[in-house]
């Protein structure tokens, strides 16, 4: 065989390999889109619920605080192409996005029964205090999963070149 047939041999190989890899790249960029918007998601959920709570203890009602925090729990757990959350498909997310909205519901309860005695308002921060600390085991375990799916991306950028 030829030099220069062999050259072009490997060059037309590397073409090949590039596009491959090029391909695969962007397949794993959508990946890394919907951990970085459940991440992002989580954050929120976690600050809409604490939001709710104070405009109650300020004597306000929390319903659009409520909603937001309900419709955002439910994209986590089963997606949301509003959002553009993508279901999950890992479950120890979902068990752990399962164990905010068990507290949320807690906390719901709570906040239905209003402010009324000091009773009910030791209850309600005591459950805002219990949502909060699974929310934001969430919204950690929610970053790690984007820092992890990140790390993935750069090596295969490197690799790529």
């Amino acid at each position: 065989m030829r030099i220069k047939t062999q050259i072009i041999s490997i060059a037309g190989a590397i073409l090949i390999l590039s596009l491959i890899n090029s391909g695969l790249t962007l397949l794993h960029a959508g990946r890394i889109d919907d951990h970085s918007r459940i991440a992002n998601v989580s954050g929120k959920v976690r600050g809409e619920g604490q939001r709710a709570v104070t405009i109650l203890l300020a004597g306000g009602t929390a319903t659009e605080s409520i909603s937001e925090t309900e419709e955002m729990l439910e994209a986590l757990i089963y997606g949301s192409e509003d959002l553009g959350i993508a279901p999950p498909t890992n479950p120890e997310m979902v068990e752990k996005a399962r164990s905010v909205q068990i507290a949320w519901r807690n906390l719901k309860q709570t906040m239905k029964r209003g402010l009324g005695d000091d009773a009910n308002v030791v209850e309600l921060l005591r459950q805002s205090e219990a949502f909060y600390a699974e929310a934001n085991l969430f919204a950690d375990f929610s970053l790690a999963m984007d820092a992890g799916s990140i790390g993935l991306k750069t090596i295969e950028m490197m690799l790529s070149f």
